[in-house]
């Protein structure tokens, strides 16, 4: 049943590439549109600083890392256009289910080469785990180093140099995914880290570890556009009595954040149809 279902749906995606194309343009569409609401849902006066935009940056530079991971996953090996492909589906994370993410993908990589429908639920399977593992593992390495006293920065130094390894010596990409991921969280992190820093003054790792801990739990809720309100009930609810978190105003940090990884999704998907228009 499930053969006959996938061989039915590649037959689609193969050979009805010009309704493909619409379909594509038609859940750019409504991403925008879910997006837009998303951010009009939002009752809090943000008040914009070009710093930001480094920040901004930031995150954009680890969806690059992430990018980068789901084109081992895919191809085995690193490919511009599923690259580009997935920078232009991060906008379907804001339709509930996050299932505008696949059909953008899918939409999007079906004009460059044929698509198996199996494969790519597998693969889609497969990036949602690593996220949830190295996130996790992420987080784990941080907290274990500060408990025992150890630079952090030496900590994961050592962490993505066996991951690295154990890629060359086993010639698996399996580390490799693990390594670009724990890149990208990389590069999170210094992004949170650096808007606390314009907020608050002070720069705070272990808020932005907070804070991540918090986007690798909101993963498994997929009802959720983007995590949106899961992310943040559930940084509130586990670190509210923490003292560090007494001192500084959390809502405030909380919907800072949420606004720029909106914007960064927005850029990174017009980015993504930017280069795909000059590719073509």
């Amino acid at each position: 049943m499930l053969n006959r279902l996938v061989r039915f749906l590649d037959n689609i995606l193969n050979n009805h590439v010009s309704k493909i194309k619409f379909l594509n343009r038609l859940l750019t569409i409504i991403c925008l549109f879910f997006l837009f609401r998303l951010t009009q849902n939002i009752d809090f006066r943000f008040q914009f600083d070009f710093e930001y935009l480094a920040a901004s940056l930031l995150i954009i530079v680890g969806y690059l890392f992430q990018s980068i991971s789901w084109s081992l996953i895919l191809k085995n090996k690193f490919e511009s256009t599923i690259v580009i492909s997935w920078f232009v589906s991060v906008i379907g994370k804001y339709i509930p289910f996050k299932i505008g993410v696949p059909l953008l993908r899918v939409s999007e990589d079906v004009e460059n080469s044929e698509v198996q429908s199996h494969k790519y639920f597998v693969s889609f399977l497969k990036e949602f785990l690593f996220q949830i593992l190295s996130g996790f593992m992420f987080s784990t390495i941080y907290i274990l180093a500060k408990l025992s006293g150890v630079n952090v920065f030496m900590i994961f130094g050592i962490y993505l140099i066996l991951n690295l390894f154990f890629s060359i010596y086993l010639k698996s990409n399996l580390f490799l995914i693990n390594f670009f991921n724990t890149i990208s969280y990389l590069f999170f992190l210094l992004a949170i880290v650096f808007t606390g820093n314009i907020l608050f003054g002070e720069i705070n790792f272990d808020l932005g570890i907070a804070y991540i801990v918090s986007s690798v739990v909101s993963l498994i809720f997929v009802g959720s556009p983007a995590g949106i309100g899961i992310r943040e009930y559930l940084f509130i609810f586990l670190f509210q009595s923490n003292l560090i978190y007494f001192e500084i105003n959390y809502l405030q940090f909380l919907v800072s954040i949420r606004i720029i990884f909106i914007f960064s999704d927005f850029i990174s998907s017009v980015l993504g149809r930017l280069f795909k228009t000059i590719n073509s």
